[in-house]
C-alpha cells in the first residue's frame, strides 16, 4: 500500500531520459492498495514500448476503495509511444466511483507531452483507457493514434478555466467500448470554464460506440467537424466535417464519404468524389436540389472511370424525382475525361435527364459517350 513519505510510482523514467522497453512476451504486473495518488510507470522522459515476440503485457490493478486522484498503469507527463503489447488497469467499479482509473494518463503541466499509439492493446476495464489532461494554454498535448486497439473511453479533458491546448488524431485502429456507451469523450473538467481549445481530427478506424461533448460550453464555439473517414456502429454525423457525409450501409455501419460541402445558397463541389455523390443522390431519388445552386469549386478530372449521367433514368417522365431541378454553377471551371458507354440512346451526358434546371460557366474537355439504343 501507498503510505506517507512512499514512492508515488513503481517505475520512474526521469527527465531526459530514454527507455525502450520491450516486453518481449512477457507480463509486469503490479496489485497496490492505494490510500495516495499512484502509477504504476511514471514517464518524465521518453518511454517507448514495444513487444517483439507478443502477447506482452502491463497490468496494473488498485485493489483499495479508491478515493484517490490518480490511479494509472502509465503516467505520461513527456513522450510516450506505443507499439506494441498490451497496457491494462484493472482496478474494480469502487474505484473508478470514487477515483480516477486509467491504462494511460497524460498531464500537460509541466511541459510539452505526447502519446503516439502505433499498435497494440490500451485497456481499462472501468474507466477511460486514454486521458490527455491539457491545464496549459503554451504546452503541446498531441495524442496520434495509428493503429491498435483502445478499449474504453479516451478522454480529451481541458483542465483549466481557459482554452488548453491539445490534439487527438486518429488514422486508424479498432476502437471498443467498456463501461461508457462513447468511445470519445470531449470534456471541460472546471465546470466554470467558458473556453475549449481542444482539437481532433478522426481520418479513420472503426469505432463501436459514439462521440460525446460534455459540458464543452456553447460560447467555446467548438468545431464538431471532426471525422474525414472511419466507420461507425452510431451515427456519427453530429461530428461529420463539411463536405462528408456519414452513410449507413447494408450492414448497419456508418461509413465517412465525400459529399458536396455546405455553403450559403447551396453547396460546393472539389473534387470527383464529390461530384459523384452529387450524381448519386439525385439518381437514388434522395433530393432534386430543387431552388439550390451547385457550385464547382475546382477543376475536376473524372480520369475517364464510367460515368452514369446525373438524372439518368431512360423510364423517367417529367416531374420524375430523379431530375435535378437547380442550379449548376461551374464558376468558370473545367470538367475533364468524361465517359459514357450505356445501352440507352436517350439522356446521355453529364447530366441526363433535368427539369426545369439552369447550367452556366463551366466546360466540358475530352468527352467520350457511347449511347445505343438497347
Amino acid at each position: 500500500s501507498t503510505k506517507a513519505g512512499a514512492p508515488t510510482y513503481g517505475l520512474l523514467i526521469p527527465p531526459g531520459k530514454a527507455l525502450v522497453l520491450d516486453l518481449n512476451g512477457c507480463t509486469i504486473r503490479q496489485t497496490v492498495e492505494q490510500t495516495a495518488e499512484y502509477s504504476m510507470i511514471r514517464n518524465k522522459g521518453t518511454l517507448t514500448i514495444d513487444d517483439s515476440k507478443g502477447n506482452g503485457k502491463i497490468s496494473y490493478t488498485d485493489s483499495g476503495n479508491g478515493g484517490e486522484y490518480i490511479s494509472d498503469a502509465i503516467y505520461n507527463k513527456s513522450v510516450l509511444v506505443i507499439n506494441g503489447g498490451t497496457i491494462e488497469n484493472l482496478s474494480s467499479a469502487t474505484v473508478a466511483s470514487n477515483g480516477y482509473p486509467h491504462a494511460v494518463d497524460t498531464y500537460s503541466g509541466i511541459g510539452n507531452t505526447s502519446v503516439t499509439i502505433n499498435g497494440g492493446t490500451i485497456y481499462c476495464a472501468e474507466y477511460s483507457a486514454v486521458r490527455m489532461f491539457c491545464v496549459s494554454a503554451t504546452n503541446a498535448a498531441d495524442l496520434v493514434i495509428n493503429g491498435g486497439t483502445i478499449k474504453g473511453a479516451i478522454d480529451m479533458q481541458n483542465g483549466t478555466t481557459v482554452a488548453a491546448v491539445g490534439t487527438l488524431t486518429i488514422n486508424d485502429g479498432t476502437f471498443q467500448t467498456t463501461k461508457n456507451a462513447n468511445n470519445i469523450r470531449f470534456a471541460n473538467w472546471n465546470s466554470g470554464a467558458t473556453e475549449y481549445g481542444l482539437t481532433a481530427s478522426i481520418k479513420g478506424g472503426l469505432f463501436n460506440g459514439g462521440i460525446q461533448a460534455k459540458y464543452v460550453p456553447e460560447a467555446a464555439n467548438w468545431n464538431k467537424g471532426i471525422i474525414t473517414g472511419g466507420t461507425f456502429t452510431v451515427d456519427p454525423s453530429e461530428y461529420v466535417a463539411n463536405g462528408y457525409v456519414a452513410k449507413q450501409n447494408e450492414n448497419n455501419l456508418w461509413t465517412i464519404v465525400p459529399a458536396p460541402a455546405v455553403v450559403e445558397g447551396g453547396y460546393e463541389i472539389s473534387n470527383a468524389a464529390q461530384l459523384k455523390y452529387f450524381a448519386e443522390s439525385v439518381n437514388a431519388g434522395e433530393t432534386t436540389y430543387n431552388g439550390t445552386t451547385i457550385k464547382l469549386a475546382a477543376d475536376i478530372d473524372l480520369q475517364n472511370e464510367p460515368w452514369t449521367p446525373i438524372g439518368f433514368n431512360s423510364n423517367s417522365v417529367a416531374g420524375s424525382e430523379n431530375y435535378f431541378t437547380g442550379t449548376f454553377d461551374g464558376q468558370n471551371h473545367t470538367i475533364r475525361n468524361l465517359k459514357i458507354d450505356v445501352q440507352d440512346k436517350g439522356g446521355v451526358g453529364l447530366f441526363g435527364t433535368v427539369y426545369n434546371a439552369s447550367f452556366k460557366n463551366f466546360t466540358l474537355e475530352n468527352v467520350d459517350i457511347k449511347a445505343v439504343e438497347s
